[in-house]
């Protein structure tokens, strides 16, 4: 866990796996959510969080990780994807999104076969437990876009509330956040209205950047 005065910002979690082929197992590690309040990403926490929990599981014996993540995030950490080593997914499937990094370079050169997560995952898609834990946070607008993510790249999604201007205030989760027109944006003649569904490039503590105006499909 990741605390800012005395809350929770950041968390990782981590289970065991095994990449089996034929009678051969090999024990390694898993983890994610590696998972950031919302309002405090890019600040590092992230960062620290994964580098402190990947000596620690070197620490304890474990020969390599392997994860299905966000490959325009991990590969900068030193993960490369599962094909190099000849791992797949319990189906066999290999994508980009399915990596591994090795903690002992000679012992994981032996590890091929098919990456088998944890069974506890399987409890995961207990929907009568997950409405509970739902229920117990705020509720948020529902919205679908196209664009299919929160968070896409280095840009957020948020709404605007209020126009003075050329000031835009979006909102985004508890914050309200100012923000300006892009370039494109402006040439484009793009000009998003209160209520607009937004993406958005930002920084903490810093103006933010309207990109693109989204169509929500609700």
């Amino acid at each position: 866990m990741a605390e800012a005065d005395g809350k929770i910002v950041g968390a990782i979690y981590y289970t065991r796996a095994k990449v089996v082929d034929g009678d051969k197992v090999h024990d390694i590690i898993t983890f994610g959510p590696l998972a950031v309040e919302p309002t405090l990403q890019n600040a590092g926490i992230g960062r620290m969080l994964l580098e402190e929990t990947i000596q620690l599981v070197k620490e304890a014996g474990y020969i390599g990780i392997c994860i299905t993540g966000e490959p325009n995030y991990y590969p900068k950490r030193g993960f490369v994807t599962c094909d190099k080593f000849g791992i797949t997914d319990e189906a066999g499937e290999n994508y980009d999104a399915l990596m591994a990094l090795p903690l002992n370079d000679e012992a994981f050169q032996s590890v091929h076969g098919k990456l088998i997560e944890s069974n506890v995952f399987k409890d995961c898609e207990n929907e009568t437990e997950l409405n509970a834990i739902n229920s117990e946070f705020p509720a948020y607008r529902k919205i679908k876009i196209k664009e299919g993510f929160l968070m896409i790249l280095d840009n957020y999604f948020g709404v605007v509330e209020e126009i003075n201007v050329e000031n835009y205030m979006v909102r985004f989760w508890e914050l309200l956040i100012p923000a300006k027109r892009s370039n494109e944006m402006i040439q484009n003649g793009n000009e998003p209205k209160v209520g607009d569904d937004v993406l958005f490039r930002w920084k903490t503590k810093e103006e933010a950047e309207i990109t693109q105006i989204c169509k929500n499909l609700l």
